[in-house]
């Protein structure tokens, strides 16, 4: 694997290498596969990680992976403290106190 310095890029030890990634993000993905993308700031992003694949003379290959899969999203899946929810009853009396009728909620109700 590259390794990669604070300014992204990687550095010299890295040169001539294949770097196989996986990725969860299909718009990535999918313009790095050379379909492109409509966003400038995607396409950008990628010519720079192209010019540096290219001068450093790595093969970058990219594989997609359902987020549900990806190992660092691992902790966001586990149950903690901060996974609570409000009682129907504790619901209720916030939504009739401060949300009464509107279309959109203050507090999402999952």
């Amino acid at each position: 694997m590259a390794c990669f310095t604070p300014f992204g890029l990687p550095n010299q030890s890295s040169k001539t290498c294949r770097v196989d990634a996986h990725v969860d993000n299909s718009t990535l993905f999918y313009a790095w596969e050379g379909q492109g993308c409509c966003n400038q700031t995607v396409n950008g992003v990628v010519k720079l990680l192209f010019e540096a694949t290219l001068e450093l003379n790595i093969s970058l290959q990219l594989e997609l992976l359902p987020s549900g899969e990806n190992p660092a999203n691992a902790p966001s899946r586990c149950v903690s403290d901060n996974n609570v929810m409000l009682g129907p009853r504790l619901w209720s009396l916030l939504q009739n106190t401060y949300g009464g009728q509107r279309a959109i909620p203050l507090i999402s109700w999952p």
